[in-house]
């Protein structure tokens, strides 16, 4: 029998200052992240990334570009088990703009 199959945005970070925003997958379900986007505009010292909280695994990793904003994009397939907990983390004193995206699948 075929299992309902349904896109899901993890987070979406939108912000002017240094933030953070998590999800953490519920317990019986595995998220699949397929999709992270972002816009990053100059300032200095600027970061920002996308990580698995509790393992330390770092997806991405961007710093501020020079003159001009910046569009940054991952695609892949990252699995990640119920209770972990993804992260994006943006020190910037600028406007940064985060998605992560992909599949949010029953484990029964």
């Amino acid at each position: 029998m075929a299992r309902a199959v349904y896109s899901t945005r993890f987070i979406s970070l939108v912000t002017s200052s240094a933030a953070s925003e998590s999800y953490t997958v519920p317990a019986g379900y595995t998220a699949v992240i397929r999709d992270i986007n972002g816009v990053m505009w100059p300032e200095a010292s600027t970061t920002a990334y996308v990580e698995i909280s509790d393992t330390g695994l770092l997806l991405v990793y961007w710093t501020a570009p020079t003159d001009t904003y910046e569009n940054f994009r991952w695609q892949g397939r990252q699995v990640i088990d119920s209770d972990e907990t993804i992260s994006a983390v943006s020190n910037s004193p600028g406007p940064v703009y985060i998605a992560v995206s992909g599949y949010l699948l029953s484990a029964s």
